[in-house]
């Protein structure tokens, strides 16, 4: 007995490159206490926003000039 025909479709996984272009985005992991995340995580969501979205924007706030 032969198996059905199945279509794959390729499917991109994870989420949309940061950049814009078709690519990956570099990646930065840190280690944080655990009071630190746990007012980040309220911070965010007080935000309405991811905590990796809040870092960006911390990140991106400290090294402007």
């Amino acid at each position: 007995m032969r198996a059905p025909f199945c279509a794959v479709r390729s499917v991109n996984s994870g989420r949309p490159s940061l950049s814009g272009a078709a690519g990956v985005s570099p990646a930065i992991a840190i280690r944080v206490s655990p009071e630190l995340k746990r007012r980040a995580e309220k911070a965010a969501a007080r935000a309405g926003v991811s905590v990796s979205a809040l870092a960006r924007q911390a990140l991106e706030q400290a090294l402007q000039g």
